[in-house]
Parts: structure tokens; sequence; C-alpha cells
């Protein structure tokens, strides 16, 4: 398995709804992206500690890409969706609970 990382400085608020963008680029040649949001509160706390770690295929397929002017395509993730690092001990497990709960999404509708 192929892991890429990316480093998020600051989510896409959204209306209390934050998420993160990751240009389509980044899913290219890996299988795991491990994500990791810098962005620190007015104490100098990082507001999401904890790493998230998803499947690119899953994002690949979720998530629809839209393009920029500059011909860049991105996808916007809530980070509701990305799944935190302590919760996997190890990608087989996570990649089953992740078809479980996208076979659980397309169920319910």
């Amino acid at each position: 398995m192929r892991k890429g990382y990316l480093e998020i400085r600051e989510p896409i608020w959204n209306g209390g709804n934050p998420m993160v963008g990751i240009a389509t680029q980044r899913l290219e040649n890996v299988d795991v992206l491990e994500i990791r949001i810098s962005y620190r509160n007015k104490k100098g706390e990082l507001v999401y500690p904890q790493p998230y770690r998803e499947m690119t295929d899953r994002l690949r397929t979720k998530f629809k890409p839209y393009t920029l002017k500059d011909g860049t395509q991105i996808i916007n993730v809530p980070i509701s969706e990305l799944a935190m690092v302590q919760k996997w001990h190890d990608v087989e497990a996570f990649h089953e609970e992740a078809k479980a709960l996208d076979d659980e999404a397309t169920t319910n509708g």
C-alpha cells in the first residue's frame, strides 16, 4: 500500500461544517492519504490535533471534483467524514470499516 501525506493549514469553515479541499492530483499514485490539519486557535492549540487517514479510492468515488480557473480539480471533504488515525489500528480494518460505512450510506439513501 502506497501512502501519501497532506498538511492542511486551515480548513474551509463552511458555516459550521468544516471541510478540507484536496486537489485530485494529490490522490494519484497513492492508496492511503494521511491528512494533518495544522490550524491553531487563538490560544495556540491545534483545533484538530489528531491526524486523519482515508483510502484514496473512497475519496475519488464519494466526492465530486470541481475545477478551478487554473484547471486544478478539487474535492471538498467534510472533516466529519474523515477517519481519525487512532481509531484504525491497521489499514485492512480501516478499509473494511470504510466500505461498510459507504454501503450503509448507500442503503439508507
